[in-house]
């Protein structure tokens, strides 16, 4: 009776460890498993434009559930539209250009650049219709040209007239969406147009041999830029860094495999956009940065946004409180 009585101890001892080994494997398992599992989602503004080729990079190679966080991109025709989107709350991130940023930060302090993802030669051009009296670029004073207000082509404009003297007044300036700008040019109503990729190939496949293109180098160079408000980087203090850790890799992919980036580009965008593509690779910087001559741009297109109207106020904006490097900082220093 003694030895049974041990026999059913031991039994019962060699269950009760079983059941305690299973418990904290599967609980073991059980976190393991939530700690995969994306935990905050984040919705990314990204402009129809593979100068968004940083974003589009970290999504494809699944960076940012690497981080831990589930990204959904949300396309917009341009920097304008998804700043405008983000302003609204229906973004916590957007990719710009510097003006529209610049243009915003006048009525919403509340903005912060935290990276620039590209850097380059901005692709603006002065499109021509042929017939309309224009080979030469002075020969523009009194025609119609359309373009976009409140953007990096907006601003192109204004230098690009600067640059061969001819007054703005002398032009008739017309402001429309930049989606409407070919189809201006096309209809007859416009006699130039000045658009950026991907519009520069649409009217060149609309109006093939109907056009002149007019361009000055390095008349200004574009940042595009990570922007988010200040009030998102306070409050959610763990999506910013790992959306910027994300980033960072996704920056580092594409210093390290520029080709494969970008083939990567355009399977997404699709091949019917890869001449677009290749253009802007040969033109950007890709790489996740704060770059020092931003601050310096955006205090010209400050002087440039006063002087001709495109806001209301005097003062212009506090552009070091405006970049935020702390959290691509944090970022850097955590991988």
């Amino acid at each position: 009776m003694g030895k049974q009585s041990g026999w059913i101890v031991i039994v019962g001892g060699i269950i009760v460890v079983i059941v305690l080994i299973f418990i904290h494997s599967y609980s073991a398992k059980d976190v393991a498993e939530e700690r995969l599992k994306p935990t905050a989602l984040i919705r990314v503004g990204v402009q129809d434009n593979p100068i968004s080729a940083m974003i589009v990079i970290a999504a494809v190679h699944h960076l940012f559930h690497k981080q831990h966080i589930d990204v959904q991109l949300v396309l917009y025709p341009s920097g304008k539209r998804g700043l405008e989107a983000m302003l609204k709350g229906q973004v916590s991130i957007t990719a710009a250009s510097d003006v529209p940023i610049l243009i915003h930060t006048f009525n919403h302090p509340n903005l912060s650049i935290i990276g620039t993802i590209a850097i380059g030669d901005s692709l603006a051009r002065m499109v021509v219709r042929k017939g309309r009296g224009i080979t030469t670029p002075r020969q523009l004073m009194g025609h119609r040209i359309v373009t976009q207000e409140y953007s990096d082509i907006d601003y192109y404009t204004y230098l690009f007239l600067q640059y061969y003297h001819i007054p703005v007044k002398s032009v008739i300036l017309i402001y429309m969406p930049i989606v409407k700008l070919v189809q201006a040019l096309r209809s007859g109503y416009a006699d130039a147009a000045v658009v950026r990729s991907p519009y520069t190939q649409q009217a060149q496949r609309i109006l093939p041999g109907q056009l002149i293109f007019f361009h000055v180098p390095h008349i200004y160079k574009q940042h595009f830029n990570l922007v988010t408000t200040k009030n998102f980087i306070k409050n959610s203090p763990h999506k910013i860094h790992q959306f910027m850790l994300a980033m960072n890799d996704a920056s580092k992919y594409m210093q390290a495999n520029p080709k494969q980036a970008e083939r990567d580009v355009i399977h997404f965008f699709g091949l019917a956009r890869r001449t677009e593509i290749i253009a802007l690779w040969n033109n950007y910087q890709f790489k996740l940065t704060f770059d020092g001559q931003l601050v310096p741009t955006l205090k010209r297109q400050a002087a440039w946004a006063i002087k001709y109207g495109k806001v209301t106020s005097t003062t212009v904006p506090d552009f070091e409180g405006l970049i935020d490097k702390a959290p691509l900082e944090w970022a850097q220093a955590h991988q």
